[in-house]
């Protein structure tokens, strides 16, 4: 029995528990574990939650979603995401790369709009894992990566703290560009841009 049957609209599927099937349908098969869902709505967009991490983990987590996308959505985007983001969080790093094969922090995939995680990566992946997933729904054609992955990596840095989203704080990929800087292994901007 699917977990959205109860999602009922006037005898047919909401387009929550549709989306919410599809989700576990698609978790399961290509991951071949089982998973918990739950869901948040929120006045900028629904987020499905795909998760085998002790609740209070996962909470923790989904807790940020919400004046995390207050903060920073509504900074960027004119209207309310037009289709829920799935997220699906493995228990540790382990599990998650023996599943996934993947040895990043987590990844978003575009053509199914869902991130993929692990619980212990904390609020920095999702966080960066989020822009992905907005900017996709809301730009016209795909950004230059430069700008997609300064944008996520700007937010994964940031923190929260009563509520509120503290940003600014110094990415770990500071230290690398430095030194790629005083080696002189980057390319100048003026031969980069077009």
């Amino acid at each position: 029995l699917m977990l959205a049957a109860h999602l009922v609209l006037g005898g047919q599927q909401s387009p929550a528990a549709h989306h919410m099937n599809k989700l576990e349908a698609m978790s399961t098969k290509r991951y071949g574990v089982r998973f918990r869902y739950t869901r948040l709505h929120s006045d900028l967009g629904d987020y499905h939650f795909a998760y085998r991490c002790p609740e209070h983990r996962l909470n923790a987590l989904k807790s940020s979603v919400a004046p995390f996308a207050r903060h920073t959505y509504s900074r960027f985007f004119r209207r309310p995401l037009a289709h829920p983001v799935a997220i699906i969080f493995f228990r540790n790093i382990s599990r998650f790369r023996k599943h996934t094969g993947s040895t990043a922090y987590g990844f978003y995939l575009r053509a199914e709009n869902s991130i993929i995680t692990y619980a212990g990566s904390g609020y920095g992946t999702l966080w960066h894992e989020l822009i992905h997933a907005w900017l996709d729904q809301n730009v016209s054609q795909p950004p230059q990566e430069w700008f997609e992955e300064g944008l996520a990596s700007f937010y994964e840095m940031a923190s929260l703290r009563r509520g509120r989203v503290i940003e600014g704080y110094t990415n770990w990929r500071h230290p690398t560009l430095q030194a790629a800087i005083i080696q002189k292994r980057i390319v100048p901007l003026r031969k980069f841009l077009l």
